[in-house]
């Protein structure tokens, strides 16, 4: 019994220190987007005339090659024309 009572114990612990891990991952995920959303929108309000534009994905992650005004998001661009023409590391060892 008393096996099992220490078993509990420590199975909750456990779950408290889990859960105070994640919670504080997500606190930092979000002050990392909180910081990058805020020097995206000082480097787009720092000259007048400036504005920032992104090309635009669809659902699966393809271009779609529709413009829109507006701060650049976190999906690069870059890693498409990777794939597409076979750029990686990987893939150019091989070639090379």
């Amino acid at each position: 019994e008393r096996a099992e009572r220490e078993h509990i114990e420590a199975t909750e612990q456990a779950r408290v220190a889990a859960e105070r891990a994640e919670k504080e991952r997500r606190v930092e995920a979000e002050r990392v987007k909180a910081r990058r959303e805020q020097k995206q929108k000082e480097l787009t309000d720092e000259k007048d005339g400036i504005v920032s534009l992104r090309a635009m994905l669809d659902e699966n992650g393809r271009q779609t090659f529709k413009i829109q005004r507006g701060q650049a998001d976190d999906i690069p661009c870059a890693e498409n024309q990777v794939n597409k023409y076979r750029l990686s590391y990987e893939q150019l060892k091989e070639r090379l």
